[in-house]
């Protein structure tokens, strides 16, 4: 073959492949179907987050990694509610190696909006959406007496260090000063 054919041949295998990263990138939910993230590009789903069905599972994804559990679901407005303060969380994140992880307990049905609610809110950091044995897995794990019986309410969020988790019902986005500086002084404590 000629070498202008060979370059020929190379640019119309390779042009519809960068043509496709100059357009949106995407994301995939559990069924591998595709969403949009036209604006962000460090919102990244968790690798098989689907297969995942303990939260004993997520935190061995972060072995050696400081991560900001946000536990949420799409309809819930106290939850969104509090997005508005995630560019300056994702900001204070990035500068100091923090993870930020958003756990969604939306069901099947609400996909849809769990991922429209990403990208309006431009949710930066890793996700998944909890299926129901890992959301089983998190309600009873982390449910706390409220009103006489044992419930698991969001927004609810965490904090863990290496693989463990460090602060239950740690505070959250809105309370910018609080959230950065007991953050911060979890990423400087040793462990004991």
């Amino acid at each position: 073959m000629k070498p202008t054919k060979v370059l020929a041949a190379l640019w119309l295998a390779c042009t519809p492949l960068w043509y496709s990263c100059q357009q949106k990138s995407h994301l995939l939910n559990q069924d591998q179907t595709a969403i949009s993230d036209s604006t962000y590009h460090s919102v990244e789903l968790v690798e098989r987050y689907g297969e995942l069905t303990a939260f004993d599972e997520v935190m061995q994804l972060f072995p050696d990694q400081m991560v900001y559990v946000m536990f949420w679901k799409s309809t819930c407005e106290e939850c969104t509610a509090e997005f508005s303060s995630i560019p300056e969380l994702s900001t204070f994140a990035q500068k100091n190696g923090i993870v930020p992880l958003y756990i969604s307990l939306d069901r099947d049905s609400d996909a849809k909006l769990w991922e429209e609610t990403i990208e309006v809110n431009e949710l930066t950091g890793k996700h998944i959406r909890a299926n129901r044995q890992l959301a089983a897995d998190i309600r009873e794990r982390f449910e706390m007496e409220s009103s006489g019986r044992n419930t698991f309410q969001v927004p609810f969020y965490i904090i863990l260090k290496n693989g463990k988790i460090v602060k239950l019902g740690a505070e959250s986005p809105r309370s910018k000063k609080r959230l950065q500086e007991q953050l911060q002084s979890f990423k400087i404590r040793k462990e004991a």
